[in-house]
């Protein structure tokens, strides 16, 4: 089991290093932010990237994360910039 988990996680960072790659090489690209309460109340954002490849339209989650406590607007921003700069993504 813990060989499968270690596989797992090395098959996720490597797919996290592409999107992020296809990301930075894309001048131009969208992002869809989704914010939800689970049902035991934890509130949750998910951030979708949707990039072209030459004539279609790709979507992947680029991260996703928990608020700690509250989800004002300018926590939702506050979480956003973290990660794009935690990713070295330049999104100005």
């Amino acid at each position: 089991m813990t060989e499968f988990i270690g596989r797992t996680k090395h098959v996720a960072k490597d797919i996290k290093q592409q999107i992020t790659a296809a990301t930075k090489a894309n001048k131009a690209f969208t992002i869809q932010l989704d914010e939800s309460t689970h049902i035991v109340k934890n509130a949750q954002c998910t951030v979708y990237v949707i990039q072209t490849a030459v004539e279609d339209m790709i979507e992947n989650i680029l991260f996703y994360s928990r608020f700690p406590t509250t989800k004002t607007g300018e926590d939702i921003n506050t979480m956003v910039i973290s990660a794009y700069n935690g990713e070295g993504l330049n999104w100005c």
